[in-house]
Formats: C-alpha cells, sequence, structure tokens
C-alpha cells in the first residue's frame, strides 16, 4: 500500500496539470444572446420604444439695427450757413420750398434774355437816357415775414444805382434797429445792355452780406437787375424791378429774388412797392417793403 500511494499521486498531479494546459488553449464558450423583447405583447418594454426625434433648432438671427446714413449734403461750417442741398426746414418750406425758389431766380434771369432778343428798339428817350448819366435812390421801409420760422422785424433801407452807357454800379442797404435780427448789404458793377422797348437788361458782379435772427454769410454775388417798361404816366415809365440773385461763399449758397412796382408821381418821385424771397439757413425767408424813389 505503501507502494500504490506515490503512484496515486502522481496521477492526480499530472491530470490537474493536463486540466490547467487544456483550460488555457480552449476558447471560452460564447456568451448567451441576451433574450428578445416581446414587442407584440409588451409594447411599452425599454426595448421597444422608438428612438426619440429631437427636432433641429434653427437660430434665429438677432435683430440688426439700421445705421443711420451720414448726411453728405453740402452745407456751410459757420453759423448761419445758407445751403441749397439741406431738405430739412420749418415752415419755410424746406427743400421742395428751396427748389421752387432756384427754378423761380433761374427763370426769372432768363426771361429778359428772351424778351431783349425779340423786342423793339427802345424810343428816342429810353436811348438818350441810357447814354446820358443816369442816377436812382430809392428810400424805403418794410417788414419781414416769419416764412422760415424766424420772428418778424421791421426794418429800413436804400439803394441807389449809377449808370452811363454800359457801365454802372449798383449799392444797397437795409436793417432793423437791431442789425443781428435783419440786415442785408450788397455793392456790384453792372453791364448795362443798350434798352429795349419794353426791357432794360444788366447783369451785376459783387459782393453780398446778409443777417438774419443771428445767422449770416458774407460772400460773392451774381445778379441779374431789369426792368420791364409799360406806359407812360406824368412823362416818365411804368416799370417793374427785378434783381434774380445767387450769392455764394464756399459751400454755402443763397438764393434772392427781388421785385418792385415803380409808379410815377408828379415831379422826379415816383412810389415803389415791393417784396423779396430768399433762401437763408435751410429756410425760405421773405419781406415787403414800400417807399419813394428819385430818379434823374
Amino acid at each position: 500500500m505503501s507502494r500504490a500511494m506515490p503512484r496515486l499521486t502522481t496521477l492526480v498531479l499530472v491530470s490537474f496539470v493536463a486540466g490547467i494546459a487544456r483550460a488555457e488553449t480552449e476558447p471560452p464558450a460564447p456568451l448567451a444572446p441576451p433574450p428578445q423583447a416581446d414587442c407584440a405583447n409588451h409594447p411599452d418594454d425599454p426595448g421597444c420604444r422608438p428612438p426619440a426625434v429631437v427636432p433641429p433648432v434653427n437660430p434665429t438671427p438677432a435683430p440688426t439695427t439700421p445705421v443711420p446714413e451720414k448726411n453728405t449734403s453740402s452745407g456751410g461750417s459757420g453759423v448761419g450757413s445758407l445751403n441749397l442741398g439741406n431738405c430739412g426746414g420749418g415752415g419755410g418750406g424746406g427743400g421742395e420750398g428751396v427748389v421752387i425758389l432756384a427754378a423761380a431766380v433761374v427763370g426769372a434771369a432768363l426771361l429778359p434774355v428772351i424778351v431783349y432778343v425779340v423786342d423793339d428798339d427802345a424810343s428816342p428817350a429810353d436811348k438818350a437816357r441810357w447814354e446820358g448819366l443816369s442816377t436812382r435812390v430809392v428810400v424805403y421801409g418794410g417788414t419781414t415775414t416769419q416764412a422760415g420760422g424766424n420772428p418778424s422785424t421791421g426794418f429800413v433801407g436804400g439803394r441807389a444805382t449809377l449808370g452811363y452807357q454800359l457801365l454802372g454800379v449798383e449799392a444797397g442797404i437795409e436793417s432793423s434797429m437791431t442789425p443781428s435780427q435783419y440786415a442785408m448789404a450788397d455793392a456790384g458793377l453792372m453791364l448795362r445792355l443798350p434798352p429795349r422797348a419794353h426791357v432794360e437788361l444788366g447783369f451785376s458782379v459783387g459782393g453780398k452780406v446778409l443777417q438774419l435772427d443771428g445767422h449770416g454769410m458774407a460772400g460773392v454775388e451774381i445778379a441779374v437787375p431789369h426792368r420791364y417798361l409799360f406806359g407812360e404816366l406824368f412823362q416818365k415809365r411804368v416799370a417793374f424791378d427785378v434783381r434774380p440773385s445767387v450769392a455764394f461763399n464756399g459751400g454755402d449758397l443763397a438764393l434772392l429774388l427781388d421785385g418792385g412796382l415803380q409808379i410815377p408821381l408828379p415831379g422826379p418821385l415816383s412810389a415803389r412797392i415791393g417784396g423779396r424771397v430768399y433762401s437763408l439757413d435751410h429756410d425760405i425767408e421773405a419781406s415787403g417793403f414800400g417807399g419813394l424813389e428819385l430818379g434823374i
């Protein structure tokens, strides 16, 4: 029995080692597949529920604030610039009013040229007056209106013209009791064309100063002073004076249109009544006046 025990022990060890070697070389047994859910009988099981569908998110663009465009219209850099390009303005008509005034100034400057070309020759008396030295002096008073929102103010003024054949000079001045409220002055050299039967035409270049309610401009003025002649009264001509003009200084621009009716009186005097429309500080302003004219 002592001999049988070592042999049995050896057999057990050999069997144990062989089992270990076989366990290391054989692949592991496959796992059993998970049980399939019975969706027909149990539709609420987790395996039977369809995956949730998440709709795509469209991001809403953030609202954008429009950037205001810069005003590129030409305007004066100083106080009281006279500007044709600005379309704002209060009671004076704003941009539309300035456009209408510009058209009126251009039309008033072109009309006498057309009349001069088609008109008849002047009378001998009108030619003699043009060939000699002639002087006209007007003294008047008036008031500005509130067309552009500025307060109205009274003023007094005077205007003088001196002419001899083709050459002439003209000058005028107006002012209220407070010049900062209203004042105007101009002076220029004139080219006087020989008169026609119904029109006397000239061209003037000079300087202009305009002040209204603390605003003002000083610049060069180009004007077309002319007179439309009608019948005679007290051996003098009834006339309507018109003076369209443009004053400018750099980017500043002023448009002016003057008109006045001359009614002869006995002697050297004549009655004068008229008005003016002009652009100032983006608005349309106006004034009216009346007075006496001395003609020699």
